[in-house]
């Protein structure tokens, strides 16, 4: 993974938050769509599919050009086939994946 020189989404949110400079609707929607498009990529050439598990702030990181790149992974999943189903559940101290 490249270095991401602007830091993680959650440092970009208090700053924000501390100057009053609050996003605009056009950029939360492009942030979405990285984040989509990010989990599009992870899964759309292979068989076993990953589910990420700790979508936060936290680890979505920002690089030079304003582009979101998911981070930590380290409670992923892998299933095994496309009928594969996850039984466990994780809970973040603030947020909660929608998986």
């Amino acid at each position: 993974m490249e270095y991401c020189s602007k830091g993680d989404l959650a440092k970009e949110i208090q700053t924000r938050r501390l100057t009053f400079n609050h996003f605009k609707e056009s950029e939360i929607w492009s942030m979405w769509m990285h984040i989509v498009l990010s989990l599009h990529e992870l899964n759309k050439n292979s068989k076993n599919k990953v589910i990420h598990r700790g979508i936060t702030p936290d680890n979505i990181l920002i690089d030079e050009n304003n582009t979101l790149k998911l981070g930590d992974f380290g409670h992923a999943k892998i299933l095994g086939n496309e009928n594969s189903f996850v039984m466990t559940t994780m809970k973040a101290s603030k947020y909660l994946s929608p998986e």
